[in-house]
């Protein structure tokens, strides 16, 4: 349960799995200034598309409910005891949350080490609010994210994506903006066909469509161009679903 200023009560019961999000995030830092205003920020940002709830501790792992749990650890690193304490009690909850990051730093290093922790966002302070919310929208989806100039430096891709205006939505029809709108909340062609009372190869058509006019090939590129974020800062996602 949240109040309503978006804190988490970690005193309510047990729940079962059926109150357990679809979409909800839940942010913890032990700064009351930063966690307040990412919380308003996302909650402004993210036009309904999930949940969003902060706490400033880990009461038990059993009382947390959302899907995906995001830990700011600034500039600390896995070796500080806070952090994994709070890293062992993340990994301990029975439904398996998604596990985001948030650091001061792109540090190969730490990236990689967090990825064998099993997180599947690395966020760092350099981000817009805007590139935030595109990436929990596409993590939500199944995706990994991790900073581009991580992968630039691995020899995974040559160059970040070039970002394009999210309003440049000229040379689209209005059924293509209407599939790119739900497209960029993270949903899958399943979800926007059925919103849209489309099939799912209408939805793949248009999709098409839209990434020919956008000069991408893929929906990461599109989602990505989508998002107002400098270049040095955009996540990427690794693993793309339908």
């Amino acid at each position: 349960m949240s109040s309503p200023t978006g804190e988490e009560d970690h005193n309510s019961q047990h729940p079962d799995n059926s109150s357990i999000s679809k979409r909800s995030v839940l942010l913890i830092d032990d700064s009351t200034m930063t966690r307040e205003a990412l919380l308003l920020t996302l909650q402004a940002r993210c036009r309904g598309s999930f949940d969003v709830s902060c706490t400033n501790e880990i009461v038990g792992s059993q009382n947390i409910t959302a899907t995906m749990a995001i830990l700011n650890i600034r500039s600390a690193r896995f070796d500080h005891p806070q952090v994994m304490e709070r890293v062992e009690q993340l990994r301990a909850v029975p439904h398996d949350p998604i596990l985001g990051l948030i650091t001061e730093t792109d540090d190969d290093d730490l990236v990689a080490e967090a990825m064998r922790f099993g997180f599947r966002a690395y966020f760092t302070t350099s981000m817009t609010s805007d590139m935030v919310v595109a990436a929990i929208n596409l993590v939500l989806t199944g995706g990994l994210f991790v900073p581009p100039s991580f992968l630039m430096r691995r020899g995974l891709i040559d160059r970040p994506f070039a970002p394009l205006p999210a309003v440049a939505i000229k040379g689209l029809t209005e059924r293509q903006k209407q599939v790119l709108k739900l497209l960029l909340q993270g949903k899958p062609n399943k979800v926007i066909a059925r919103e849209l009372e489309l099939t799912e190869a209408t939805v793949k058509h248009h999709l098409h469509q839209i990434m020919r006019k956008r000069g991408v090939r893929t929906r990461m590129e599109l989602a990505a161009a989508h998002a107002h974020a400098p270049q040095s800062s955009q996540p990427v996602r690794i693993d793309m679903g339908s």
